[in-house]
């Protein structure tokens, strides 16, 4: 998970960064907003996919049990 945590820290700076060039460049607000709501999807994948991660982790910890994950719906399975 700590690649996931960096590439969020990223996607955090990246809206950061597109705030500061919408004040430095004379660029449409409109294109702004779309680069910031793209900035903001991706964060927002990103803890999906770490708190997908962190579920996945603690299953495979537990001894005859496992889970699927698919598109946000998580269901149990246990083994026989």
């Amino acid at each position: 998970m700590p690649r996931i945590e960096e590439l969020r820290s990223k996607a955090h700076d990246l809206y950061w960064q597109i705030e500061d060039w919408m004040s430095d460049f004379d660029i449409p607000e409109e294109r702004v907003n779309d680069a910031l709501s793209f900035s903001a999807q991706l964060d927002d994948e990103l803890a999906r996919l770490a708190k997908d991660a962190e579920i996945r982790k603690r299953e495979e910890a537990r001894p005859g049990s496992s889970i699927q994950i698919d598109g946000g719906s998580i269901s149990r399975a246990t083994r026989s």
